[in-house]
């Protein structure tokens, strides 16, 4: 089994990648991809969040119990592992921006839940030329909200 995490930094593309995930899920299967929770919107999701904001929302829970935190999250991947054999599918993705705003000592502590498994993990992030992307952003924040 394979684990392919889209870590979709802003402005990069990434609901473009989502959207055409979410149009073609039997395609996706058929070719042996599975994506948790892709029909689902997590409640107090932002708008195209991506499959993967559930599991981001179990990562970033702050929760002093660290052992009942680790095995939520173990829980939930040990889920979609089995959904994805279920579906005859070898190759599970989580997309989602918010992937990007965890920090380095989640990432860490996730990691060592990871390797609690018999898995392939594959990273996936695309980068964005600095100007281009500074550009941008301010752009899409003047359409939202006006601002100048």
């Amino acid at each position: 089994m394979r684990i392919i995490f889209h870590v979709g930094l802003s402005k990069t593309g990434t609901t473009a990648i989502q959207a055409f995930l979410d149009q073609r899920p039997e395609q996706l299967q058929k070719a042996g991809f599975w994506l948790p929770g892709q029909r689902e919107q997590t409640a107090g999701a932002p708008a195209k969040s991506g499959n993967g904001f559930e599991l981001f929302l179990k990562i970033n829970a702050a929760n002093p119990d660290a052992a009942a935190w680790a095995g939520d999250i173990e829980a939930y991947l040990r889920a979609a592992v089995e959904e994805a054999k279920a579906a005859g599918c070898e190759q599970i993705l989580f997309s989602s921006e918010s992937f990007c705003s965890l920090t380095k000592e989640k990432w860490v502590a996730f990691a060592q839940i990871l390797g609690r498994f018999d898995c392939d993990y594959l990273f996936v992030l695309f980068e964005r030329e600095p100007y281009s992307w500074c550009f941008s952003s301010w752009l899409q924040q003047v359409r939202r909200c006006g601002l100048t």
